[in-house]
């Protein structure tokens, strides 16, 4: 009965080899797949950074020279004027529910809409320097009114923006936060300094778009 013994254990010893190789084999390339998924994911993440940085520069300059323009001066000076004539406390909201109120967002309103729409912006603000009034802004949403230091979103990634510029008189970034009155949607902000005369009489603030 040795013949039986030596084949099972020659064929023990050829199948050892074998197996071995193959889970080598299985393990190596299964790393190699592994490593190469990594490459392409981080040079997808290179890309994708680059394209982000060049959006945000892009951006940031053509809403540079979007805030000095003449339209963005105009707008703020009726608002402004509204503001005073409405007797608009300091701690209270600002209210845009007259006619007169409508008839200023519609007139000097139309090219800042027009801007947020060629440029892709999600929505644009105009906010008062000194008592963080949301006198303006494109999409009027529930924030439309309320007062930045004082009411319901004085927490918000917008009321952070806006102090940002007053506190410092540059243009500042706020990322991405969930953002209550556009339904919790993440809103990144950027603010820009509205000046007159040396003075900065306001903060023009465009919402970035999540597309």
């Amino acid at each position: 009965k040795v013949k039986p013994k030596l084949i099972s254990l020659f064929l023990i010893i050829g199948l050892i080899p074998l197996v071995l190789i193959g889970w080598w084999s299985i393990r190596n390339g299964g790393n190699a797949l592994t490593e190469k998924a990594f490459d392409q994911l981080m040079a997808v993440r290179d890309i994708k950074k680059n394209q982000l940085a060049d959006y945000i520069e892009t951006s940031t300059t053509q809403m540079k020279v979007f805030a000095r323009s003449k339209d963005v001066a105009d707008l703020y000076q009726a608002l402004f004027k509204y503001h005073q004539d409405t007797k608009v406390r300091p701690d209270g909201p600002y209210n845009v529910k007259t006619s007169e109120y409508l008839r200023i967002w519609q007139e000097f309103g139309d090219n800042i809409a027009r801007y947020k729409d060629d440029s892709g912006i999600y929505d644009i603000f105009i906010i008062c320097a000194a008592h963080g009034h949301i006198m303006y802004s494109v999409d009027k949403a529930l924030d439309l009114g309320s007062n930045l230091r004082f009411g319901p979103y004085k927490d918000s990634g917008l009321a952070d923006v806006w102090g940002k510029v007053i506190e410092t008189k540059q243009p500042s970034f706020t990322d991405f936060t969930a953002y209550a009155p556009k339904g919790n949607e993440p809103a990144a902000f950027m603010g820009f300094p509205i000046y007159k005369a040396g003075s900065v009489l306001g903060v023009i603030v465009f919402q970035m778009s999540l597309d």
